[in-house]
């Protein structure tokens, strides 16, 4: 190995690199290299690897529940590999952009949206006395915290509508 290479050309390294790294004819040592190596293959397999990122799309769509719009809530998409993607519901309706949209691929679906029960609840760790309206979730668990809807995500624009039922 010459001071010229490393498992790639030093001129291909950003100029501020280069200067910090002070290279010399010596070049990098053997355990340099296999560290940085390392680092490398660690990088690649936890989701870092290529400067694009995972292949995002765009997706939007209606979600009712029981053929009612939700109101408010929220939309959350996760993939068998890489980030989560999720938005806000409003007036039954999403839109997610490929820029902040799910990875393309299977995708389990959450969906949440809170209603309230017309009760007053204490806040929590505020002084005593200080109440809130009581919120709970109007969508049932296999929609929602253990959902079991999947969607296979195409590159592009997908539209997914999602009929929630209440009592099957």
């Amino acid at each position: 190995m010459n001071g010229n290479t490393f498992c790639f050309e030093i001129g291909r390294l950003p100029r501020s690199i280069q200067s910090e790294l002070q290279w010399s004819n010596v070049g990098l040592t053997r355990s340099v290299c296999f560290l940085l190596s390392i680092g490398l293959v660690a990088c690649l397999s936890s989701g870092c690897g290529t400067a694009d990122g995972p292949s995002r799309a765009e997706v939007h769509g209606q979600v009712t529940l029981d053929g009612r719009e939700i109101e408010l809530g929220s939309i959350s998409f996760y993939p068998t590999d890489g980030m989560v993607a999720g938005g806000t519901i409003e007036k039954g309706r999403y839109a997610i952009s490929a820029e902040r949209g799910p990875v393309v691929g299977i995708n389990r679906i959450e969906i949440q949206a809170p209603r309230k029960t017309d009760r007053q609840v204490q806040i929590p760790f505020a002084d005593p006395g200080e109440m809130t309206d009581e919120l709970v979730e109007s969508i049932p668990a296999q929609y929602n915290s253990q959902s079991t809807l999947m969607r296979t995500i195409h590159s592009g624009t997908n539209e997914i509508d999602i009929d929630i039922r209440s009592k099957e």
